[in-house]
């Protein structure tokens, strides 16, 4: 229930209302509970850093912060910073760090060393669930925090690739959460493994697609949708109900329409809203439908014959494009009356 501030002065910012709290609050590794608190306009927010095991992050409001995040960590030293069992659930996160200009809910590890932990695995089985996270656009930031540059839900993995077989973040439930306004709704590196992602909801989500990829293994994702054909026909009627990710959707038809796709709104016009297999995120899809283009008018027959009293000079022209003299225009010769 503690509220945070970024204040002008001495310090950079304060515990309210006890204006004389401490700087940090300093928290058990097992079983850190950090619920309902305020955070506004602070450079930083909430970390849970290094060896914490069933940890609860829930019902906090964050705006204009770096977000939530659990940092593991494998270094060079040796120094085993391993996170299991967390839960960050029922919290909102509105825009970015006024310092760093992050922002986001995730999991960031970072190994420098081939060191076997835990079969591999740095940060599992975590729980990223009823969160909503807005405002957070892309642009610059200034690396000065453990927190990625990732705005949105993110599971970074960074250091050398391929140091180990087995994944720095293992088991991850990402479920019914809204990512509205921000640059990315879930990012996966490699090495991140064993992912369920079951029925978020993005709104304006500036990279083209909900959910980026980069090279993360035994992903499954799921959202929960319902169908308006808006009066058109379909052999095979979509089932409301849970699609898995990119599964085909069945194309209706309607008469006197051309179908362009399925979106989650009925007027859609740009490509990437429109959907022809099943997206990432829950929610109603319409069938959008245009008037087919009117057929183009055809080209002006032009005159078959120039009449018995005229000769083209057709046999001068070509000559003279072809020995490369500047050809202007093509004319006509009138035969002289006898």
């Amino acid at each position: 229930g503690n509220c945070f501030r970024l204040r002008e002065g001495e310090r950079d910012w304060d515990i309210v209302p006890d204006q004389n709290s401490l700087y940090s609050i300093f928290l058990p590794q097992i079983s850190p509970t950090i619920v309902y608190n305020k955070a506004e306009h602070c450079a930083k927010s909430i970390l849970l850093y290094s060896q914490i095991i069933d940890g609860l992050v829930a019902g906090n409001q964050l705006k204009d912060t770096e977000g939530i995040s659990i940092w593991a960590t494998l270094s060079s030293g040796g120094t085993k910073g391993t996170n299991f069992f967390n839960r960050i659930v029922d919290n909102v996160s509105d825009g970015v760090s006024p310092m760093t200009f992050k922002g986001g809910i995730g999991i960031d590890t970072g190994r420098s060393n081939e060191g076997r932990v835990y079969n591999g695995t740095l940060a599992g089985v975590t729980v990223i669930r009823n969160n909503v996270l807005k405002n957070m656009p892309g642009g610059e930031f200034i690396n000065a925090s453990e927190m990625p540059g990732t705005r949105g839900i993110y599971l970074r993995t960074r250091g050398e690739l391929g140091m180990d077989e087995s994944g720095d973040v293992s088991f991850t439930i990402i479920e019914n959460n809204l990512v509205e306004n921000c640059e990315f709704g879930v990012w996966m590196d490699s090495r991140v493994y064993g992912t369920l992602i079951l029925n978020n909801t993005f709104i304006n989500i500036e990279n083209d697609s909900f959910i980026v990829m980069i090279g993360p293994e035994q992903v499954d994702v799921w959202a929960e949708l319902t169908f308006d054909l808006r009066g058109g026909v379909c052999s095979e009627i979509p089932r409301d109900g849970m699609w898995s990710l990119n599964t085909v959707l069945p194309e209706p038809t309607k008469d006197g329409y051309e179908f362009k796709g399925w979106a989650y709104t009925p007027d859609a016009a740009n490509a990437k809203d429109l959907f022809f297999t099943s997206p990432a995120g829950k929610g109603k899809l319409y069938a959008v439908w245009a008037l087919p283009a009117p057929p183009s008018d055809p080209p002006p027959e032009l005159p078959r014959g120039l009449g018995t009293g005229a000769i083209i000079a057709i046999s001068v022209g070509s000559a003279a494009v072809a020995a490369g003299a500047g050809f202007g225009i093509w004319y006509f010769l009138k035969k002289k009356k006898a």
